[in-house]
């Protein structure tokens, strides 16, 4: 029964999540679990890890105490273009969902003549081939992800 139980309450603890809809993207905390970053850019994620680093230090705690998760939406291809074309589909089915449209447009990601820019695309995931996907998720880290998730697509 005590094996129940304990399932019982991490599933509970899984459904009870806070999301907010801040000004930088996507950000929702996950009681007891960590806090996760999802369809952000590069410069929100940053403002995001200046944040937490500021209101940690005012309530006396070490900023990197705070470790940061991204879902980051990655396609691999054989060259960027393909990569960028799958994603960008992608990209434009969150734009029918309200929540996710508002999140887009407040990471001033706009639908430019039915598609989402590559700007935009290579801000917001990982699109190309391996080695490029490599090297951009440095980008990300920089920004200030401690814990990138990969959702590939």
């Amino acid at each position: 029964m005590l094996g129940l139980y304990a399932l019982l309450k991490t599933l509970h603890n899984l459904l009870i999540a806070t999301w907010l809809g801040m000004n930088f993207g996507t950000f929702y905390t996950y009681r007891r679990l960590r806090d996760a970053i999802s369809l952000a850019t590069l410069d929100q994620i940053s403002g995001i890890r200046t944040m937490l680093d500021e209101t940690a230090e005012q309530a006396d705690r070490d900023p990197r105490e705070i470790r940061i998760s991204a879902v980051i939406n990655t396609c691999i291809q054989s060259t960027r273009e393909q990569a960028r074309a799958f994603l960008r589909k992608n990209l434009m089915g969150y734009f029918t969902m309200p929540f996710y449209e508002a999140s887009l447009r407040r990471c001033r990601v706009e639908v430019i003549d039915g598609e989402v820019p590559d700007a935009a695309v290579d801000s917001l995931a990982l699109a190309g081939q391996p080695e490029w996907a490599r090297a951009h998720l440095g980008a990300f880290r920089t920004a200030g992800v401690d814990v990138p998730v990969l959702a590939p697509t």
